[in-house]
């Protein structure tokens, strides 16, 4: 079996509720219930979807290019049918976006991250670009795209957590984050939920590592998805 960024999804019709993936040949191989998808990654050209269950589907492209767009259409596809809408244990989810500018990270540092896309993140918490919650409910998964322009550097593991900052609650989204590719979308399920009350603010947090060769404009960006 074979698959194409630009085919191997089925395209939604009004009343879809699950993913169907399809090869090259048209037949559906396999049909996945967006709201059990743990992680969605993809390793050389192979496309890893990690469900609930446990179960990895390796879905093989022809490249490590076709594989990084065929991943951007997956979690899009994953999003529409999901937000908004209810699965079997009858929650919403909905997300909020956060971001930072570009950056020539520093080693050992943690950076506080909101939703100010165009200003690099700060060593400090600050009020003004904390993302404030309108609803009551569970951070569960949080999806992490990274952007490096400049020198991609080597590959320490980083930490990436989320931190509920009006209660004080912080939970690690990732422990073990690498640079290993320029341009990537990576998916992570919280093993700890976090817990947010309407008008709780919330930011991310950055830590790195002693980096052997840092990167060079370095930019993130990331859906939080909360179950209301």
């Amino acid at each position: 079996m074979s698959y194409t960024y630009d085919t191997f999804l089925k395209p939604l019709s009004g009343t879809d509720t699950k993913i169907q993936i399809v090869d090259t040949n048209g037949t559906v191989t396999h049909i996945i219930d967006p709201f059990t998808v743990v992680n969605s990654m993809y390793s050389g050209k192979f496309l890893k979807i990690t469900l609930r269950n446990q179960t990895i589907l390796d879905i093989p492209f022809l490249n490590e290019n076709e594989v990084k767009l065929a991943l951007q259409e997956f979690n899009i596809q994953k999003s529409t049918l999901t937000c908004g809408r209810k699965d079997e244990d009858e929650y919403v989810q909905i997300f909020y976006q956060f971001s930072h500018g570009s950056i020539d990270p520093l080693d050992s540092v943690s950076y506080y991250i909101g939703n100010i896309t165009d200003l690099p993140p700060q060593t400090t918490s600050s009020d003004s670009r904390k993302v404030k919650s309108n609803y009551k409910g569970e951070v569960r998964s949080v999806t992490i795209t990274t952007n490096i322009s400049g020198v991609l550097g080597s590959q320490e593991a980083q930490v990436f957590s989320i931190k509920n900052i009006t209660k004080g609650k912080t939970s690690v989204i990732v422990s073990n984050y690498f640079n290993d590719s320029a341009n990537k979308i990576d998916t992570y399920e919280l093993t700890t939920p976090l817990s947010v009350d309407v008008d709780d603010e919330m930011e991310i947090i950055w830590e790195t590592p002693v980096f052997s060769t840092p990167p060079i404009s370095v930019r993130h960006y990331f859906n939080v998805y909360m179950v209301v």
